[in-house]
């Protein structure tokens, strides 16, 4: 929970929140005398294990890395993909409940509430000493990456979303009050930070929205308020901020177009070429970045920025080939392909997480920055937990209301 409300506010935080849990962890262990978690399935522990792996061949990786200061550089920023892992795998977390791993989603909904009036209030305070108004809402309201930014909000908002259709006859109306509100900033704060990845998130949890209220046969009338009130919302925005939402089709239309003059698909064009060389096992983790920038000098793109791929996925593979890719991708599609086989009732929550992971990956290399790993370690353990919480239930096969099976 304090890694949960540390990282919304800074990653540096989040890191030492995580270093305490290992502290945590490694003092429970020897107090109880047990090492290993028996609340996990086979699947769970495989969940983690394949993280494992990856860091694994990226440490391998470093035996024909021939930039070895640059390989160390990257590796101690991937160090902190072991630390959750780890620490849910080796200590017992059958005594958790929905009610704790529900304070840590309201930990992150407390902590991007506080960031966001903090700097509304800074960029208040910048428009009344001269400050362009467009500036101030804009490029210096948050001057953290705003991917990250982003992904943190549409997941709080996802958490919200799971509240108030499950949990709200036995919260009190103020908070059902506040939370409806939360929406509100959340909503704002997205468009703000100016994220594609955050707008198609914001945008599919709104859909997945949708999808449930029909799913679920709601009246037709709440149904078209919502269509409305997203119509209404993407028009306003666009009216009020303008050349925000249309970040969006400009990219599609780029791509469409195989327009070069877009940079991301320059960098894409120069990621493609470079990959062919090696594509099943990749550069090694110090060389890639390096040769990535003769691939542009070689294509006349970038005269002067240092740009990595901005996608994990190719990142993975210039590094560590495709080889690599295969424990990511394990791990990053477990937790949804488990939950739709065992026909748990958090399913829908779990795949609109895991699509909204994946489409951030398709934008930035989230792996490649401490903030980016402390968020997919963060997330990932946490549906861990989720499914592995005992107050889990199937749904469907005449399993009603059962405990969710100890593997």
């Amino acid at each position: 929970m304090i890694m949960a409300a540390a990282m919304p506010i800074s990653y540096h935080l989040g890191l030492w929140a995580a270093l305490f849990m290992v502290v945590a962890s490694v003092i429970k262990i020897v107090v109880s005398r047990h090492v290993g978690n028996t609340a996990l399935s086979k699947f769970m522990r495989w969940e983690c294990v394949s993280i494992i792996i990856y860091w694994l061949l990226c440490f391998i990786s470093m035996l024909y890395t021939s930039d070895v200061e640059e390989g160390w550089s990257s590796m101690r920023i991937k160090s902190s993909l072991l630390i959750l892992p780890l620490c849910v795998l080796l200590c017992d977390t059958s005594y958790l409940k929905a009610k704790h791993l529900r304070g840590v989603g309201y930990a992150i909904v407390c902590a991007v509430t506080v960031v966001f009036f903090y700097l509304l209030g800074k960029a208040l305070l910048n428009v009344s000493e001269g400050m362009n108004v467009v500036a101030a809402f804009s490029s210096q309201f948050d001057t953290r990456h705003h991917s990250y930014v982003a992904i943190y909000i549409v997941m709080s908002l996802l958490f919200v979303v799971y509240e108030l259709k499950n949990n709200r006859s036995s919260i009190p109306q103020w908070l059902v009050v506040a939370m409806s509100i939360y929406s509100a900033i959340g909503v704002l704060y997205i468009e703000i930070v100016n994220s594609r990845a955050g707008l198609l998130g914001l945008y599919l949890l709104l859909g997945a929205v949708i999808a449930f209220m029909v799913f679920e046969k709601r009246k037709w009338w709440s149904i078209v308020l919502l269509a409305l009130f997203i119509g209404g919302y993407t028009f306003t925005l666009e009216k009020t901020l303008p050349g925000h939402t249309n970040r969006i089709t400009q990219t599609i239309e780029n791509v469409a177009k195989d327009n070069t003059s877009d940079a991301r698909i320059k960098i894409n064009h120069s990621s493609v070429e470079l990959s062919k060389s090696s594509f099943f096992f990749g550069y090694g983790v110090g060389d890639y970045q390096d040769l990535l920038q003769q691939q542009y000098a070689t294509d006349n793109y970038f005269p002067t920025s240092h740009f990595n791929a901005h996608n994990q996925y190719m990142e993975c593979i210039l590094a560590i080939g495709f080889v690599g890719c295969i424990p990511v991708l394990f791990f990053l599609l477990t937790p949804v392909v488990y939950v739709l086989r065992k026909k748990l009732k958090i399913w829908p929550y779990i795949l609109v997480a895991t699509i909204v992971v994946l489409l951030n990956l398709l934008f930035e290399s989230m792996l490649e920055r401490l903030m980016g790993v402390l968020f997919i370690t963060l997330i990932y353990t946490f549906m861990i937990l989720v499914i592995s919480c005992q107050e889990n239930i199937f749904v469907g096969n005449k399993k009603k209301d059962v405990p969710l099976q100890r593997f």
